[in-house]
């Protein structure tokens, strides 16, 4: 089903385009419904091999499906997403599907999480960022500030990814990938 928009909303879609290009994404999938208002945002990031998965979700959308999941306890969440990520990684070209499955794994995560109440549940930021360390299976979740129309700079992503590891690392060894 395919989406009739204004000229202001195809515009606004471009410039989401080039914002998200600029910041260093390269999108595979751009779901306009999704990016034409503001939006929450995941990154996940497995800390043994570095790849950076991402996602945003519609406001309305992600309440919606928060308020679906809440029966879905936190170790659930933690192991949909380690199990759907690692399929993820291993794919050459994931199916869209996979990507829908993470980000429902996610929204049920974050939800449960201390992060998600610090930011008066995704009001004051709507950036999560999930770290995967591997080794210990533990998924370790911040929040970024950032724009909730625009994915962050993948280069601030990415350094604020290595400054909460490079954290962890002293403070929690046993996560260490």
């Amino acid at each position: 089903m395919e989406s009739s928009f204004t000229d202001k909303q195809a515009a606004r879609l471009d410039t989401v385009k080039v914002v998200n290009s600029a910041g260093g994404w390269n999108l595979n999938v751009i779901n306009p419904d999704q990016v034409l208002g503001g939006s929450v945002f995941f990154y996940l990031h497995d800390a043994a091999t570095g790849k950076l998965w991402t996602a945003s979700v519609a406001k309305p959308m992600f309440h919606k499906a928060r308020k679906e999941l809440e029966e879905v306890c936190i170790e659930v969440a933690a192991s949909g997403i380690e199990k759907h990520f690692k399929e993820w990684m291993a794919a050459e070209q994931p199916d869209p599907t996979l990507d829908t499955t993470l980000a429902t794994f996610v929204t049920a995560y974050i939800s449960k999480t201390q992060t998600y109440q610090l930011t008066v549940n995704a009001t004051l930021s709507q950036h999560f960022v999930c770290i995967h360390y591997n080794s210990s299976g533990y998924i370790r979740p911040f929040a970024m500030m950032g724009n909730d129309r625009f994915l962050n700079p993948v280069d601030e992503v990415l350094n604020a990814i290595e400054t909460v590891i490079s954290r962890d690392r002293k403070a929690h060894p046993e996560w260490a990938c």
